[in-house]
């Protein structure tokens, strides 16, 4: 029987396809429809990812070895499906459901977790150094893309104040790095992690966002000496009197008299959930239905008052809002769980950046991509259907076949 190991050394895939190119498909062109073609989420970016995945798979260009792993996520999705739809049928005993819109969106759901198999075979199960050279380019193109933003070169398009091509905002580009530069500083020597970390903290400076700025702390959790992070916090206190001040504090200031709109839809998230949980007795609105009845939440009323418009109803500004307020302590408890996973997978990136752990290159991007998307959870997120919340999918399928393996052969070495 073979042993763990050959769930990450697969043979080379047929046709051009190569990890490089499919993680810029899944973390590029999301944001690329609402950045030229004023989408409204990424979801639309997503699910055309996902089908071209499914074509290049039906057409033989990426080979999914374990063909057993479709009908795992058939079943799933399937299982799933039916969870969302007792739950909805329970939301109607406390309000009104758009069961339409929901319904519209099991469909995304199974073409968006058929996707996951193809994705494992096409970049977790190449080898480490395709994986390497994969990241590398990406990281490549993150800089570039942030440069580009700092400089004012940007190609026409449907966005904010702060466009970052392809990302209508530099927050889209903040949970869309973590986990590629993650990946990149635990496997970088010292110079290389820490000039990858000042680069995006340079960039959140000059632009004036927050989310970067905490994205960048949290990458520098996973690989850097307590001693490191003093340093880096002395560096940022002499730096502090030649930044835009105003706007840090502004944001930092979660009340309803603020006139910072980033910091109002943070609050109004938060009071959307209290809102959810207590008109549902803590049930949940039910899937995607955040933002499409009536809701009465003073920042909600002070953004309306500042631009005559609403902001982030739909999507509550981050996941935690989101997933809280459609599914309520079900879901809460969904995202402590994968939140107490994301801090072991911190340590264990840390043990692998100080040299007390081994570790395959795809077992650290599914590590990365676990931590990563706590900043989507907790800080700034768009919808569920993202390249990164794939990424993520993809890494926990990974991880859980990795350990299946180990079990079955208990004596083969394999990096955990």
């Amino acid at each position: 029987m073979p042993g763990p190991d050959h769930l990450r050394h697969s043979p080379a895939q047929t046709g051009a396809t190569t990890p490089a190119l499919l993680l810029a498909g899944l973390l590029f062109f999301p944001p690329l429809l609402p950045f030229l073609l004023n989408a409204t989420s990424f979801l639309i970016g997503t699910i055309i990812v996902c089908l071209a995945l499914l074509f290049s798979y039906l057409a033989g260009f990426i080979v999914v070895r374990r063909s057993e792993s479709f009908t795992e996520i058939a079943v799933f999705t399937g299982l799933l499906s039916l969870f969302v739809l007792a739950h909805l049928a329970i939301c109607y005993l406390f309000i009104p459901v758009a069961l339409g819109r929901a319904l519209q969106t099991l469909p995304v759901l199974a073409i968006f977790l058929l996707a996951v198999p193809v994705v494992v075979a096409a970049i977790f199960e190449r080898d480490d150094a395709s994986i390497d050279r994969a990241v590398l380019i990406m990281m490549i193109g993150f800089l570039l893309s942030a440069l580009l933003s700092v400089i004012g070169l940007q190609p026409p398009g449907n966005y904010g104040e702060k466009p970052t091509f392809p990302f209508t905002e530099p927050s889209f580009l903040a949970f869309t790095i973590v986990p590629v530069l993650i990946y990149f500083c635990v496997t970088r020597s010292f110079l290389w992690r820490w000039a990858a970390v000042a680069a995006l903290a340079a960039f959140a400076a000059t632009v004036s966002n927050l989310t970067t700025l905490a994205t960048c702390l949290l990458v520098t959790l996973t690989f850097a000496r307590w001693w490191q992070i003093g340093g880096a916090a002395g560096a940022g206190y002499l730096v502090w009197p030649y930044v835009d001040q105003d706007y840090f504090i502004d944001r930092l200031t979660l009340t309803e008299e603020t006139v910072n709109l980033t910091a109002l839809v943070y609050l109004q998230g938060w009071q959307m959930l209290e809102e959810s949980l207590r008109v549902t007795e803590g049930w949940g609105r039910g899937l995607q239905q955040l933002g499409i009845g009536y809701t009465n939440t003073l920042a909600s009323y002070r953004i309306n008052q500042l631009m005559g418009g609403d902001l982030n109803l739909l999507d509550g500004g981050f996941l935690l809002a989101k997933t809280g307020s459609e599914f309520g302590i079900i879901g809460i408890a969904a995202i402590a769980a994968l939140t107490i996973f994301a801090g072991f997978a911190l340590l264990r990136l840390r043990a692998f950046a100080r040299g007390k752990a081994e570790l395959s290159r795809a077992l650290i991007l599914s590590y990365s991509s676990v931590v990563g998307i706590t900043v989507e959870i907790y800080l700034r997120g768009s919808t569920y259907f993202t390249g990164t919340m794939l990424l993520l999918c993809s890494s926990i399928f990974y991880l859980l076949h990795t350990r299946k393996a180990r079990k079955l052969a208990p004596h083969a070495r394999v990096a955990v």
